[in-house]
């Protein structure tokens, strides 16, 4: 249902790709497990609030959406958008010198995935002829939304009439007045929908770049109520839930009761269920009760008789969601370390 493989070349990147088979008449919930290539490499030269100020040349980074990934370092696996650039500054929204970014550390900087970068020509979602027969589909997340159980935002269909009479390409299909929105960006920040109306089975691929370094993303807390953050594994392989980083970044807290309904959890999503809109796979808990009358460690939560569950393994590219229990309105950061080597 799902293949993956990477390479390492001599003198570039690691390259690669992951397959999802998308099942008739069903959703299936997958994040980019890749990059586009970088189109600067190199150390910060100075920091001055969010402007990167670096030793060589930086290709123009305005015409399309980049961002700036940090690869190590205080901010290593943390990614910002970039707002505006020169042929020797990049700068972003952020306070990257309060954050901690200096001199010499190491970015790069990439273009944001876009509808038609990551799926030209539809990439493998059946095309559709016409806005009331919708063949296949894909839906981003409303990277803003508040509380749980959160439904995707836009749909985006890849539309060929086949006879010229209207530009091919992707089309919000609440919004066709729009024009084609092939530029649409699709954010690391979050996974997508990849919804398929027909009887039969497709295959979507990703290729690209392999990440290198660790990843980070953003993990909202909220004190009036439970939010949930839709955060995908960005890796072209599994990771283990043990290894992948929730609890030493925060991102999850442990639990000393599972039965509390304010506890945090972490909700994986099937990479190939057979139905729309489909629930998520398992609840995983990190339980850990401070007097050692329970083995600390993830549990899940239908089934806690399995015992822990630390080795489990997240797919390439799966959905994830962080919810967490009503606690303060704070941001922490979730950093995925690699679950690779590269040499």
């Amino acid at each position: 249902l799902m293949s993956s493989a990477f390479a390492q070349g001599v003198t570039t990147d690691p390259v690669g790709y992951v397959s999802f088979d998308v099942n008739p008449s069903a959703d299936t919930k997958v994040g980019a497990p890749m990059t586009q290539s970088a189109v600067f490499t190199g150390l910060t030269d100075s920091v001055s609030v969010g402007a990167i100020t670096v030793v060589g040349a930086i290709p123009d980074v305005t015409s399309d959406l980049h961002f700036v990934w940090v690869t190590d370092g205080a901010l290593e696996g943390q990614w910002f958008a970039v707002t505006s650039g020169t042929a020797t500054t990049v700068t972003v929204a952020e306070d990257l010198a309060a954050a901690g970014l200096v001199s010499s550390d190491p970015f790069r900087v990439l273009p944001f995935w876009t509808l038609d970068t990551l799926l030209p020509l539809g990439g493998g979602i059946p095309t559709s002829s016409s806005p009331s027969s919708v063949q296949g589909s894909i839906f981003l997340n409303n990277l803003s939304a508040s509380g749980i159980n959160l439904a995707p935002s836009n749909e985006y269909v890849y539309f060929d009439d086949g006879a010229g009479g209207v530009p091919n390409g992707w089309y919000d299909i609440n919004n066709p007045g729009a024009g084609v929105l092939g530029d649409t960006p699709i954010t690391p920040a979050s996974y997508f929908t990849i919804r398929n109306n027909t009887g039969s089975l497709f295959t979507v691929t990703f290729t690209g770049s392999v990440p290198f370094a660790a990843i980070s993303n953003e993990i909202v807390s909220l004190a009036s109520q439970r939010q949930d953050n839709q955060v995908p594994n960005l890796f072209p392989t599994g990771m283990t839930l043990g290894l992948a980083g929730f609890i030493d970044s925060n991102a999850i807290r442990s639990t000393s009761n599972p039965s509390d309904v304010n506890k945090d959890s972490l909700f994986v999503y099937d990479v190939a269920p057979t139905s729309q809109n489909p629930a998520p796979a398992i609840e995983f808990v990190h339980i850990d009760d401070g007097e050692g009358g329970v083995p600390n460690g993830w549990y899940n939560i239908n089934n806690p008789g399995a015992g822990i569950q630390d080795s489990y393994v997240i797919n390439p590219g799966a959905a994830l969601v962080i919810r967490r229990g009503a606690d303060s309105d704070a941001v922490y950061t979730w950093k995925a370390p690699l679950p690779y080597s590269i040499n």
